[in-house]
Protein backbone atom coordinates (compact mmCIF):
# COMPACT_ATOMS: atom_id res chain seq x y z
CA UNK A 1 0.00 0.00 0.00
CA UNK A 2 1.12 4.01 -0.49
CA UNK A 3 2.16 5.89 2.05
CA UNK A 4 -0.47 8.66 2.47
CA UNK A 5 1.79 11.12 3.96
CA UNK A 6 0.58 15.12 4.78
CA UNK A 7 1.48 17.96 3.11
CA UNK A 8 4.03 19.92 5.33
CA UNK A 9 4.73 23.34 3.35
CA UNK A 10 2.37 25.63 2.12
CA UNK A 11 5.09 27.09 -0.53
CA UNK A 12 9.11 26.77 -0.91
CA UNK A 13 10.83 27.44 2.10
CA UNK A 14 7.84 27.64 4.23
CA UNK A 15 7.39 25.61 6.80
CA UNK A 16 3.93 24.69 8.49
CA UNK A 17 2.64 25.71 12.07
CA UNK A 18 2.74 22.89 14.38
CA UNK A 19 -0.39 21.86 15.16
CA UNK A 20 0.72 20.85 19.37
CA UNK A 21 -0.14 23.18 21.77
CA UNK A 22 2.25 23.65 24.82
CA UNK A 23 0.53 22.55 28.14
CA UNK A 24 -0.58 19.96 30.11
CA UNK A 25 -0.67 16.95 27.59
CA UNK A 26 2.69 15.93 26.67
CA UNK A 27 3.81 16.25 22.98
CA UNK A 28 4.30 12.49 22.10
CA UNK A 29 0.93 12.03 23.37
CA UNK A 30 -0.91 14.95 21.35
CA UNK A 31 1.48 13.35 18.30
CA UNK A 32 -0.06 9.81 19.65
CA UNK A 33 -3.93 10.93 19.45
CA UNK A 34 -3.45 12.95 16.52
CA UNK A 35 -2.10 10.30 14.27
CA UNK A 36 -4.47 7.35 16.08
CA UNK A 37 -7.51 9.82 15.03
CA UNK A 38 -6.35 9.46 11.56
CA UNK A 39 -6.17 6.10 11.42
CA UNK A 40 -9.90 5.71 12.85
CA UNK A 41 -11.13 8.15 10.33
CA UNK A 42 -10.08 6.19 7.38
CA UNK A 43 -6.70 8.37 6.38
CA UNK A 44 -4.49 5.54 7.01
CA UNK A 45 -6.21 2.58 6.28
CA UNK A 46 -4.84 -1.10 7.48
CA UNK A 47 -2.00 -1.97 5.26
CA UNK A 48 -0.81 1.90 4.36
CA UNK A 49 2.73 3.13 5.71
CA UNK A 50 2.32 5.91 7.97
CA UNK A 51 4.75 8.76 6.97
CA UNK A 52 8.51 8.57 7.89
CA UNK A 53 9.46 10.11 11.30
CA UNK A 54 11.46 12.80 9.30
CA UNK A 55 7.66 13.69 7.60
CA UNK A 56 5.65 13.45 10.89
CA UNK A 57 8.40 15.62 12.95
CA UNK A 58 7.91 18.24 9.79
CA UNK A 59 4.44 18.14 10.11
CA UNK A 60 4.02 18.59 13.94
CA UNK A 61 7.45 20.80 14.58
CA UNK A 62 9.12 18.25 16.62
CA UNK A 63 12.41 16.26 16.72
CA UNK A 64 12.38 12.92 15.72
CA UNK A 65 13.05 11.25 19.19
CA UNK A 66 9.41 12.59 20.40
CA UNK A 67 7.86 11.44 17.40
CA UNK A 68 9.08 7.59 17.93
CA UNK A 69 7.86 7.55 20.78
CA UNK A 70 4.23 8.52 19.94
CA UNK A 71 4.25 6.02 17.04
CA UNK A 72 6.07 3.23 19.84
CA UNK A 73 2.88 4.01 21.70
CA UNK A 74 0.78 3.11 18.95
CA UNK A 75 2.69 -0.25 17.95
CA UNK A 76 2.40 -1.20 21.97
CA UNK A 77 -1.52 -0.42 21.80
CA UNK A 78 -1.63 -2.51 18.53
CA UNK A 79 -2.69 0.05 15.90
CA UNK A 80 0.72 0.15 13.87
CA UNK A 81 3.95 -2.38 13.72
CA UNK A 82 7.30 -1.65 12.82
CA UNK A 83 8.76 -2.75 9.12
CA UNK A 84 12.20 -3.23 8.82
CA UNK A 85 13.74 -0.43 6.90
CA UNK A 86 10.30 0.56 5.82
CA UNK A 87 8.63 2.54 8.79
CA UNK A 88 5.46 1.66 10.08
CA UNK A 89 2.64 -0.06 8.77
CA UNK A 90 -1.32 0.77 9.87
CA UNK A 91 -2.57 -2.59 11.57
CA UNK A 92 -5.80 -2.21 12.61
CA UNK A 93 -8.36 0.42 13.49
CA UNK A 94 -10.38 -1.14 15.86
CA UNK A 95 -11.52 -2.01 19.76
CA UNK A 96 -9.01 -4.24 21.34
CA UNK A 97 -9.80 -7.28 23.36
CA UNK A 98 -8.88 -4.76 26.33
CA UNK A 99 -12.00 -2.62 25.97
CA UNK A 100 -13.91 -6.01 27.42
CA UNK A 101 -12.34 -6.20 30.61
CA UNK A 102 -13.02 -2.05 31.54
CA UNK A 103 -15.74 -0.51 33.14
CA UNK A 104 -16.69 2.35 31.69
CA UNK A 105 -16.20 2.32 27.84
CA UNK A 106 -16.49 5.98 27.76
CA UNK A 107 -12.81 6.30 29.92
CA UNK A 108 -11.40 3.51 27.66
CA UNK A 109 -12.35 5.77 24.35
CA UNK A 110 -11.18 9.00 26.23
CA UNK A 111 -8.07 7.41 27.76
CA UNK A 112 -7.15 6.35 24.06
CA UNK A 113 -7.50 10.10 23.16
CA UNK A 114 -10.63 9.01 20.65
CA UNK A 115 -13.52 11.82 21.00
CA UNK A 116 -16.59 10.21 21.95
CA UNK A 117 -20.32 11.24 21.85
CA UNK A 118 -23.45 8.95 24.11
CA UNK A 119 -26.75 9.68 22.87
CA UNK A 120 -29.28 8.89 25.38
CA UNK A 121 -31.77 6.95 23.39
CA UNK A 122 -34.45 6.06 26.32
CA UNK A 123 -34.82 5.67 29.58
CA UNK A 124 -37.73 3.84 31.25
CA UNK A 125 -38.87 1.11 33.89
CA UNK A 126 -39.43 -2.29 32.26
CA UNK A 127 -40.00 -5.86 33.14
CA UNK A 128 -36.65 -7.47 33.34
CA UNK A 129 -36.38 -10.76 31.82
CA UNK A 130 -35.55 -13.93 33.13
CA UNK A 131 -31.83 -13.40 32.24
CA UNK A 132 -31.70 -9.84 33.55
CA UNK A 133 -33.45 -10.50 37.20
CA UNK A 134 -31.45 -13.75 37.62
CA UNK A 135 -28.29 -11.32 36.86
CA UNK A 136 -29.42 -8.64 39.71
CA UNK A 137 -30.48 -11.24 42.15
CA UNK A 138 -34.20 -10.11 41.69
CA UNK A 139 -37.85 -12.07 41.37
CA UNK A 140 -38.46 -12.98 38.72
CA UNK A 141 -40.85 -10.05 36.74
CA UNK A 142 -39.63 -7.80 38.81
CA UNK A 143 -39.45 -3.88 37.25
CA UNK A 144 -36.21 -2.23 36.47
CA UNK A 145 -34.58 0.76 35.30
CA UNK A 146 -33.52 0.59 31.64
CA UNK A 147 -30.90 2.87 30.20
CA UNK A 148 -30.07 2.43 25.79
CA UNK A 149 -27.30 4.91 24.80
CA UNK A 150 -26.11 4.96 21.63
CA UNK A 151 -21.96 5.21 21.80
CA UNK A 152 -20.18 7.09 18.79
CA UNK A 153 -16.37 7.67 17.99
CA UNK A 154 -15.52 10.33 15.99
CA UNK A 155 -19.26 11.04 14.99
CA UNK A 156 -19.61 7.42 13.72
CA UNK A 157 -21.74 4.71 15.85
CA UNK A 158 -19.63 2.18 17.29
CA UNK A 159 -21.92 0.39 20.04
CA UNK A 160 -25.61 0.58 21.30
CA UNK A 161 -25.86 -0.78 25.01
CA UNK A 162 -28.47 -1.32 27.62
CA UNK A 163 -28.10 -1.07 31.54
CA UNK A 164 -30.53 -2.56 34.05
CA UNK A 165 -30.48 -1.39 37.59
CA UNK A 166 -32.90 -2.75 40.19
CA UNK A 167 -35.65 0.07 40.16
CA UNK A 168 -35.79 -0.03 43.83
CA UNK A 169 -32.57 0.90 44.33
CA UNK A 170 -31.60 2.99 41.40
CA UNK A 171 -34.99 4.83 40.01
CA UNK A 172 -33.62 8.33 40.58
CA UNK A 173 -31.58 7.54 37.28
CA UNK A 174 -34.44 8.06 35.54
CA UNK A 175 -34.31 11.76 36.54
CA UNK A 176 -30.26 12.44 35.67
CA UNK A 177 -28.41 13.52 33.49
CA UNK A 178 -27.84 11.12 31.31
CA UNK A 179 -26.03 12.45 28.61
CA UNK A 180 -23.84 14.14 30.15
CA UNK A 181 -22.21 11.48 32.57
CA UNK A 182 -21.08 8.59 32.78
CA UNK A 183 -23.20 6.21 34.32
CA UNK A 184 -20.50 4.62 36.90
CA UNK A 185 -19.72 8.73 38.01
CA UNK A 186 -23.79 8.94 38.89
CA UNK A 187 -23.64 5.45 41.24
CA UNK A 188 -20.55 7.15 42.82
CA UNK A 189 -21.95 10.71 43.21
CA UNK A 190 -26.03 9.72 43.84
CA UNK A 191 -25.65 6.44 45.72
CA UNK A 192 -21.84 5.72 47.37
CA UNK A 193 -21.31 2.85 45.03
CA UNK A 194 -18.08 1.68 44.11
CA UNK A 195 -17.76 -1.20 40.97
CA UNK A 196 -14.93 -3.66 42.56
CA UNK A 197 -15.51 -6.37 39.83
CA UNK A 198 -17.00 -7.40 36.25
CA UNK A 199 -18.04 -10.51 34.44
CA UNK A 200 -18.67 -10.56 31.10
CA UNK A 201 -19.73 -12.65 28.30
CA UNK A 202 -19.43 -12.36 24.45
CA UNK A 203 -21.85 -13.97 22.05
CA UNK A 204 -23.34 -12.81 18.67
CA UNK A 205 -26.59 -11.87 17.22
CA UNK A 206 -27.84 -10.60 13.79
CA UNK A 207 -28.32 -6.59 13.53
CA UNK A 208 -31.96 -6.71 13.05
CA UNK A 209 -33.36 -3.27 13.71
CA UNK A 210 -30.31 -2.11 15.48
CA UNK A 211 -28.51 -1.82 12.57
CA UNK A 212 -30.69 0.88 11.44
CA UNK A 213 -28.63 2.96 14.04
CA UNK A 214 -25.15 1.19 13.92
CA UNK A 215 -25.11 1.58 10.20
CA UNK A 216 -25.58 -2.13 9.62
CA UNK A 217 -27.73 -4.54 7.30
CA UNK A 218 -30.62 -6.27 9.46
CA UNK A 219 -28.47 -9.33 8.44
CA UNK A 220 -25.46 -8.33 9.56
CA UNK A 221 -23.73 -9.62 12.53
CA UNK A 222 -23.13 -7.54 15.60
CA UNK A 223 -20.88 -8.40 18.77
CA UNK A 224 -22.88 -8.70 22.11
CA UNK A 225 -21.46 -8.32 25.69
CA UNK A 226 -23.14 -8.93 28.82
CA UNK A 227 -21.23 -7.47 31.24
CA UNK A 228 -22.68 -7.67 35.39
CA UNK A 229 -20.94 -5.17 37.86
CA UNK A 230 -20.37 -6.17 41.54
CA UNK A 231 -19.65 -3.93 44.03
CA UNK A 232 -17.77 -3.26 47.05
CA UNK A 233 -19.53 -6.22 49.23
CA UNK A 234 -19.83 -8.64 45.94
CA UNK A 235 -23.84 -7.76 45.56
CA UNK A 236 -24.73 -6.81 41.71
CA UNK A 237 -24.97 -3.33 40.91
CA UNK A 238 -26.41 -3.30 36.76
CA UNK A 239 -26.57 -5.96 34.35
CA UNK A 240 -25.57 -4.40 30.73
CA UNK A 241 -25.81 -5.51 27.50
CA UNK A 242 -23.27 -4.08 25.01
CA UNK A 243 -24.18 -4.39 21.02
CA UNK A 244 -20.75 -3.72 19.05
CA UNK A 245 -20.25 -3.34 14.81
CA UNK A 246 -18.07 -6.60 13.97
CA UNK A 247 -15.95 -4.35 11.70
CA UNK A 248 -15.12 -2.07 14.65
CA UNK A 249 -14.03 -4.72 17.15
CA UNK A 250 -10.86 -7.24 16.91
CA UNK A 251 -9.90 -9.96 19.66
CA UNK A 252 -6.98 -11.39 19.88
CA UNK A 253 -5.33 -13.46 22.64
CA UNK A 254 -2.18 -14.57 23.28
CA UNK A 255 -1.78 -17.88 24.71
CA UNK A 256 1.41 -19.05 25.89
CA UNK A 257 2.00 -23.60 25.32
CA UNK A 258 3.51 -25.25 28.42
CA UNK A 259 5.85 -27.38 25.92
CA UNK A 260 5.89 -29.98 28.29
CA UNK A 261 2.20 -31.14 27.66
CA UNK A 262 2.65 -30.63 23.87
CA UNK A 263 1.54 -34.18 22.63
CA UNK A 264 3.36 -34.39 19.46
CA UNK A 265 6.69 -34.85 18.50
CA UNK A 266 9.57 -34.77 21.05
CA UNK A 267 8.26 -32.94 23.74
CA UNK A 268 5.12 -35.33 23.59
CA UNK A 269 4.17 -36.95 26.80
CA UNK A 270 5.21 -40.92 26.95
Amino acid sequence: MATRPRKTTEGTGSRRESPLRRGTTSLYEQIRRSVLTDIWRGIYRPGDLLPSESDLSEHFGVNRLTVRQAVHMLANQGFVRPLHGRGYQVTSSTLSAEFLTTASLSHYLRDLGLDTTTKVLDAELVTATAEVTDALGLRRGSETVRITRLRSVLDRPVAIDEAYYDSERFSRLLGADLGQTSLLELLYTMFGIQIARVTTELGAELAGERGDLLGAAPNDPLLVSKAVMYGLEDDPIECGFAYYQSERVKLSFNSPIDPHSWPYGGAAKR
